[in-house]
Protein backbone atom coordinates (compact mmCIF):
# COMPACT_ATOMS: atom_id res chain seq x y z
CA UNK A 1 0.00 0.00 0.00
CA UNK A 2 1.10 3.33 -0.35
CA UNK A 3 0.63 6.49 1.65
CA UNK A 4 -0.63 9.59 0.15
CA UNK A 5 2.59 11.36 0.38
CA UNK A 6 5.24 9.19 -0.06
CA UNK A 7 3.64 7.11 -3.26
CA UNK A 8 3.80 8.69 -6.71
CA UNK A 9 2.61 6.99 -9.78
CA UNK A 10 3.77 8.57 -13.17
CA UNK A 11 0.40 9.47 -15.79
CA UNK A 12 1.59 9.69 -18.98
CA UNK A 13 -1.76 11.64 -19.95
CA UNK A 14 -1.86 13.99 -17.33
CA UNK A 15 1.41 14.95 -17.44
CA UNK A 16 1.32 15.93 -21.30
CA UNK A 17 -1.80 17.70 -20.38
CA UNK A 18 -0.10 19.89 -18.04
CA UNK A 19 3.07 20.51 -20.02
CA UNK A 20 0.59 21.55 -23.22
CA UNK A 21 -1.71 23.79 -20.72
CA UNK A 22 1.78 25.58 -20.02
CA UNK A 23 2.72 26.04 -23.64
CA UNK A 24 -1.15 27.22 -24.76
CA UNK A 25 -0.66 24.96 -27.52
CA UNK A 26 -2.27 22.29 -29.87
CA UNK A 27 -1.14 18.90 -31.99
CA UNK A 28 2.31 18.93 -33.20
CA UNK A 29 2.13 21.26 -35.92
CA UNK A 30 -1.52 22.22 -35.35
CA UNK A 31 -4.54 21.50 -34.05
CA UNK A 32 -5.87 19.19 -37.19
CA UNK A 33 -3.30 16.84 -35.93
CA UNK A 34 -5.64 15.20 -33.90
CA UNK A 35 -7.36 14.02 -36.75
CA UNK A 36 -4.25 12.51 -38.52
CA UNK A 37 -4.51 8.87 -38.15
CA UNK A 38 -0.76 8.28 -38.39
CA UNK A 39 -0.16 10.60 -35.56
CA UNK A 40 -3.03 10.58 -33.15
CA UNK A 41 -4.51 7.08 -34.06
CA UNK A 42 -6.28 6.52 -30.36
CA UNK A 43 -8.11 10.03 -30.33
CA UNK A 44 -8.35 9.97 -33.82
CA UNK A 45 -10.30 6.67 -34.09
CA UNK A 46 -12.09 7.24 -30.34
CA UNK A 47 -12.88 10.70 -30.40
CA UNK A 48 -12.93 11.73 -34.62
CA UNK A 49 -14.64 8.60 -36.25
CA UNK A 50 -18.34 7.91 -36.38
CA UNK A 51 -19.91 4.70 -35.63
CA UNK A 52 -19.39 3.57 -39.17
CA UNK A 53 -15.52 4.35 -38.71
CA UNK A 54 -15.54 7.36 -41.31
CA UNK A 55 -14.13 10.88 -40.69
CA UNK A 56 -16.72 13.15 -38.77
CA UNK A 57 -16.91 16.48 -40.27
CA UNK A 58 -15.88 17.93 -36.91
CA UNK A 59 -12.64 17.80 -35.26
CA UNK A 60 -12.89 17.07 -32.01
CA UNK A 61 -9.53 18.58 -29.87
CA UNK A 62 -8.80 17.51 -26.03
CA UNK A 63 -9.19 19.51 -23.37
CA UNK A 64 -5.51 20.88 -23.26
CA UNK A 65 -5.63 22.21 -26.71
CA UNK A 66 -8.58 24.56 -25.34
CA UNK A 67 -9.26 28.09 -23.89
CA UNK A 68 -11.36 26.84 -21.66
CA UNK A 69 -9.80 22.98 -20.49
CA UNK A 70 -12.89 22.03 -18.22
CA UNK A 71 -13.95 19.81 -21.20
CA UNK A 72 -13.00 19.13 -24.82
CA UNK A 73 -13.66 21.90 -28.17
CA UNK A 74 -14.32 21.50 -31.64
CA UNK A 75 -12.28 23.11 -34.51
CA UNK A 76 -14.26 25.80 -36.05
CA UNK A 77 -14.37 29.23 -37.42
CA UNK A 78 -14.04 31.04 -34.03
CA UNK A 79 -10.23 30.25 -33.54
CA UNK A 80 -11.19 31.80 -29.78
CA UNK A 81 -12.01 28.69 -28.26
CA UNK A 82 -8.57 26.41 -28.91
CA UNK A 83 -4.82 27.09 -29.45
CA UNK A 84 -3.85 27.72 -33.01
CA UNK A 85 -0.71 27.29 -32.55
CA UNK A 86 1.37 23.40 -32.74
CA UNK A 87 3.07 22.67 -30.05
CA UNK A 88 6.59 22.08 -31.46
CA UNK A 89 6.74 26.05 -32.29
CA UNK A 90 5.51 27.05 -28.95
CA UNK A 91 8.57 24.36 -27.41
CA UNK A 92 11.37 25.94 -29.91
CA UNK A 93 10.02 29.24 -28.65
CA UNK A 94 10.19 28.90 -25.53
CA UNK A 95 13.71 26.95 -25.64
CA UNK A 96 14.63 30.26 -27.88
CA UNK A 97 13.25 32.35 -25.19
CA UNK A 98 14.97 30.57 -22.33
CA UNK A 99 18.01 29.51 -23.97
CA UNK A 100 21.00 31.52 -21.37
CA UNK A 101 18.89 30.13 -18.68
CA UNK A 102 19.04 26.70 -19.46
CA UNK A 103 23.27 27.25 -21.17
CA UNK A 104 23.98 29.05 -17.78
CA UNK A 105 22.14 25.73 -15.76
CA UNK A 106 23.96 23.32 -17.75
CA UNK A 107 27.13 25.42 -16.75
CA UNK A 108 26.54 24.98 -13.37
CA UNK A 109 25.77 21.69 -13.67
CA UNK A 110 29.22 20.76 -15.25
CA UNK A 111 31.15 23.22 -12.27
CA UNK A 112 28.95 20.81 -9.49
CA UNK A 113 30.26 17.62 -11.15
CA UNK A 114 33.73 18.84 -11.31
CA UNK A 115 33.65 19.82 -7.76
CA UNK A 116 31.89 16.69 -6.38
CA UNK A 117 34.90 14.77 -9.22
CA UNK A 118 37.83 16.97 -7.55
CA UNK A 119 36.13 16.43 -3.37
CA UNK A 120 35.69 12.59 -3.91
CA UNK A 121 39.70 12.38 -5.70
CA UNK A 122 41.06 14.54 -2.42
CA UNK A 123 38.90 11.93 -0.15
CA UNK A 124 40.69 9.21 -1.83
CA UNK A 125 43.91 10.37 -1.90
CA UNK A 126 43.98 11.32 1.86
CA UNK A 127 42.26 7.87 3.03
CA UNK A 128 45.25 6.38 1.08
CA UNK A 129 47.76 8.41 2.35
CA UNK A 130 46.22 7.26 6.01
CA UNK A 131 46.05 3.66 5.38
CA UNK A 132 49.05 2.97 3.78
CA UNK A 133 50.99 -0.16 5.43
CA UNK A 134 53.75 1.81 6.63
CA UNK A 135 52.16 4.75 8.10
CA UNK A 136 49.24 3.16 9.58
CA UNK A 137 51.01 0.38 11.27
CA UNK A 138 54.76 2.12 11.90
CA UNK A 139 58.02 0.43 11.49
CA UNK A 140 57.58 -2.07 14.34
CA UNK A 141 55.07 -4.26 13.11
CA UNK A 142 56.13 -7.76 12.86
CA UNK A 143 54.61 -10.06 9.85
CA UNK A 144 54.08 -13.52 11.26
CA UNK A 145 52.75 -16.53 9.82
CA UNK A 146 50.38 -18.91 11.90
Amino acid sequence: TCLVLSCSVFRPKQWYQRRVRGLDCCGLTSPSDWNNITLSTYWTVTYNRDVNGSVTDQITLPASCCVDTTSTCVIQNDTSTFNTIGCKTKLYEFVDDNITYITVGGIVLIILQCFILICALKIRFELDKLYECEEFAGSHMEITSF
